[in-house]
């Protein structure tokens, strides 16, 4: 049996078609990648984080966008759709005429699930530290009390922090925010190590 090979699609057609689609691909080297749905822990967590971040910022020049926001690193013409993504200043887009792909985050979120782990701890982080306004990479774990955060030191230096308890509170030094573990978790079916 032959496998077919997979047409090279350009980035302009991955936007086309990513457009009008359903459902959310990412892109990368010419090809498209359909990502799975979220469940009911990763939602819950995504809300948490995102809302109480969209309150502490409310304020400030800062936005917040859940889920549906494109992130784009051109020097790998990747296109991606982290879970919570936090822009300050003026955001920045790939193209005026379609604000949906920003290309200047500040803070990048991302919640593991088990099919996902290994490539956002790994492949996905070694792009996004591409980005040069990125300056906080967070992992928060769907089913333990267990986040992680990068913190860029310099280009080629991060500094990992571990909040692996309820009562623990993670400090966003770049925007300025907290998020207390506890209300990371609230209603989630997470436990502690």
């Amino acid at each position: 049996m032959q496998t077919q090979k997979n047409k090279y699609i350009t980035p302009e057609e991955y936007l086309e078609i990513e457009r009008k689609a359903e459902f959310k691909s990412e892109y990368y080297n010419g090809e498209m990648f359909a990502l799975a749905g979220a469940g009911r822990q990763h939602n819950i967590i995504n809300i948490n984080i995102g809302s109480s971040l969209n309150n502490q910022l409310k304020d400030k020049p800062c936005e917040v966008y859940v889920n549906d926001m494109r992130v784009f690193i051109d020097e790998l013409k990747f296109y991606t759709y982290p879970d919570v993504v936090v822009v300050c200043g003026e955001p920045e887009f790939k193209s005026n005429e379609n604000p949906d792909t920003l290309i200047n985050p500040v803070i990048i979120i991302e919640i593991l699930s088990k099919s996902t782990e290994k490539y956002d701890k790994g492949t996905k982080f070694n792009f996004y530290r591409r980005i040069s306004s990125l300056r906080e990479y967070i992992l928060v774990y769907q089913d333990e009390f267990l986040v992680e955060q990068f913190i860029k030191i310099t280009e080629n230096e991060w500094k990992l922090k571990i909040y692996n308890k309820p009562n623990m509170t993670v400090l966003l030094e770049s925007i300025d925010c907290h998020l207390p573990v506890q209300d990371v978790y609230h209603k989630a079916e997470a436990k502690i190590k």
